[in-house]
């Protein structure tokens, strides 16, 4: 068990669960941003006058004092981090999501214990490995092969446990004579794939992985994700960070997400992803998110999903959805290779505004299976006045897997090649798939099969 207390240490009951791999409690990082380069300079000599000079003479000093009158005018301290708690137990595999700047890297830095938090106090049990980012704890200057010596050592194995496990962080990071060669030679592609190779070959208790993932090549991020259910399921814990909420749906527990250097939602994956898409859709303001928080749409011919989510800033809103049968019969269940209309149903709030309106079927854990979206037809709804209503309706036969879905629904514009979020909404109705019809995958392909005997 590790122990890393910077202040606030954790109280004796935390240490004894059985079940945890990981608690941070009230973890913050502060920065100071110092007013200018000579107040890193006029600051030490500030303190130092008030301690050896009386109260009386201070005044003599003007062009040391910092302007607000005490020491903290020479600087402000920005928080990367702010008052961060969660748990992760053992065997437990947890997403982090966040835009840019969040605070997701600094977090892992400092569980990685690469990084010293301010404020705080994190517990962990047993070995940590993390791939933070291309290359990390590599030297430049060493071979691969050395640096698979020094990691592995720093991670605790002995010579003996290196020497067997060897071949296999070879074999895993596929990087041929490469092996023999600096490190400052690899590409980011290499070496991504031998730090993550060295990573997953220590029989970590907790696997770090940030976004370095990302530059791997399609046939080797396909191995490094069989190989973390592989982790997974022999019981290693694992906090991956990513931007790729399909990898989150699919891979992990429960999720977090970040915002400004909080936690704004931990809990299960789904709730999470439509936060996070909530905090990337950029409302037009901080009055205009809240303003939409606040009005909880729904649809007139369906029960408030209690999952249902939304963003963006309103200057087009939709106002009800349905889905029909073939014979105009509002439902929430889909028979197989069945027609059925979704309708949607908008409202413009302000002038001048060509909205592209869309929709799609995601499953209870997030992925996207199927959906529409007009502009991919093609077609175009025109400039729409104030308070002028537009009514789509997507026909479509059902070819997807029977089970349970989710309907989401959203309308958008695309202005000088930046999208503008108007109105979201996700999780917005239940939906059952109902069939016998095996299906492969997610969607039926209706496959015309022909068979023949040539001699």
């Amino acid at each position: 068990m590790s122990v890393h207390t910077p202040s606030n240490p954790a109280s004796q009951c935390e240490l004894h669960r059985d079940d945890l791999a990981i608690s941070v409690r009230n973890v913050s990082k502060a920065y100071r941003i110092w007013r200018d380069p000579a107040a890193r300079l006029k600051a030490p000599l500030w303190e130092g006058l008030k301690r050896l000079v009386p109260e009386s003479i201070r005044s003599l000093g003007p062009a040391l004092k910092p302007r607000s009158g005490n020491p903290t005018g020479y600087y402000k301290d920005f928080y990367a981090l702010r008052n961060v708690s969660f748990e992760i137990r053992k065997g437990e595999s947890v997403g982090i999501l966040g835009r840019n700047g969040s605070g997701k890297s600094t977090l892992l830095q400092i569980l990685a214990r690469t990084l010293t938090a301010t404020s705080g106090s994190i517990i962990s049990h047993g070995r940590i490995s993390a791939l933070l980012e291309l290359g990390s704890g590599f030297n430049p200057d060493f071979t691969g092969h050395e640096n698979i010596l020094l990691n592995a050592s720093i991670m605790g194995l002995s010579k003996g446990e290196i020497e067997e496990r060897y071949p296999d962080i070879i074999d895993f990071a596929d990087i041929s004579d490469f092996i023999h060669q600096p490190v400052k030679t690899y590409s980011s592609g290499m070496a991504v794939r031998l730090g993550f190779s060295v990573a997953i070959h220590t029989n970590p208790s907790i696997l770090i992985v940030d976004e370095a993932l990302a530059v791997g090549d399609a046939g080797f991020q396909q191995k490094c994700y069989s190989r973390l259910n592989a982790l997974k399921a022999a019981g290693t814990s694992l906090l991956f960070v990513t931007h790729d909420v399909t990898a989150v749906s699919q891979l992990c527990d429960k999720a977090i997400v970040m915002e400004k250097g909080e936690i704004v939602f931990n809990g299960d994956t789904q709730t999470a992803i439509n936060e996070y898409k909530r905090l990337t859709s950029h409302p037009a303001s901080p009055k205009q998110a809240a303003e939409a928080r606040e009005q909880k749409p729904r649809s007139f011919y369906y029960p408030a999903s209690p999952n249902l989510h939304e963003s963006g800033d309103r200057s087009a809103e939709i106002v009800d959805w349905r889905i029909l049968d073939e014979n105009g019969e509002i439902t929430a269940v889909l028979a197989f290779n069945r027609r059925y209309e979704v309708h949607i149903t908008m409202v413009s709030r302000k002038d001048s505004i060509n909205p592209n309106v869309g929709f799609f079927f995601s499953d209870i854990r997030g992925n996207e299976i199927a959906g529409s979206a007009i502009n991919h037809a093609d077609v175009h709804i025109g400039r729409m006045s104030v308070n002028q209503k537009a009514a789509v309706c997507f026909s479509f036969v059902n070819k997807i897997r029977p089970g349970e879905y989710l309907l989401n629904i959203g309308c958008s514009e695309t202005i000088a090649d930046r999208l503008c979020a108007y109105h979201r909404i996700y999780s917005s109705t239940l939906i059952t798939f109902e069939g016998k019809v095996p299906v492969t995958g997610n969607h039926w392909l209706d496959t015309h099969i022909t068979i023949s005997h040539p001699r």
